[in-house]
């Protein structure tokens, strides 16, 4: 269901860092089935609304179509004109509330694509996508807070990189600082620890080096 769809998203997003290697290859592999299945479902649902929507529109057209051809005749159709804008009433009542339906289910299928590519890390289409969502959309607020994660992915993705690479000039002191602050914020971040580690074990035998050289030389 569409409940399940979001629970598993807020889920993965939480415990990808934290979790067996394995066991999140199987998670991810289910979770992407299932948000799958929901967009084919809100497609389908879509679909069907339309249609929905088209139905009290074509009514209400024929409508005033009758009403303005027995306005013509110059008879006294009153009562029948009345009834007709009673029937006109309904219609667009029931149009109101299919239109509202599927402007629902529109909203609801953004949500789930966008979060479909943080899933995929996609993150710059996330955003681009979520950002579909209008204000007065009661999703806007959940669209929001997947924006800012998809920001602060994308942040942690740019500090990692950075910090690779100080490693390989062999910048450790630079590289231990970049690691600590993802750390700070996501302690659960093992790419993130395991390079801190990398860090802290350059800087040791960078210091035994000194120290053996110093011994040594002086």
């Amino acid at each position: 269901t569409l409940a399940d769809g979001k629970r598993l998203c807020r889920q993965i997003l939480k415990q990808t860092n934290a979790v067996d290697k394995d066991m999140v290859s199987e998670y991810v592999s289910d979770f992407s089935d299932r948000i799958k299945e929901v967009i084919d479902d809100l497609q389908d649902d879509i679909k069907d609304t339309t249609e929905e929507v088209k139905e009290p529109d074509n009514k209400i057209k024929a409508l005033e179509e009758r009403r303005k051809e027995l306005l013509s005749t110059g008879d006294d159709v009153e009562d029948d004109i009345e009834d007709i804008d009673s029937e006109i009433e309904e219609a667009n009542e029931d149009l109101a509330e299919s239109a509202e339906r599927l402007s629902d289910l529109k909203h609801d299928l953004i949500l789930e694509q966008g979060i479909q590519m943080l899933e995929q890390q996609e993150y710059t289409q996330a955003v681009n996508i979520l950002k579909q969502i209008p204000t007065d959309s009661p999703l806007h607020p959940e669209a929001r807070k997947l924006i800012a994660l998809a920001d602060r992915s994308v942040q942690v993705s740019l500090t990692l990189r950075n910090a690779q690479e100080q490693l390989k000039s062999g910048n450790w002191e630079g590289a231990a600082v970049l690691l600590k602050q993802i750390l700070d914020e996501n302690p659960s971040n093992k790419q993130a620890a395991v390079l801190l580690k990398e860090a802290e074990l350059s800087g040791f035998w960078s210091t035994m080096e000194r120290v053996l050289y110093l011994l040594l030389f002086f």
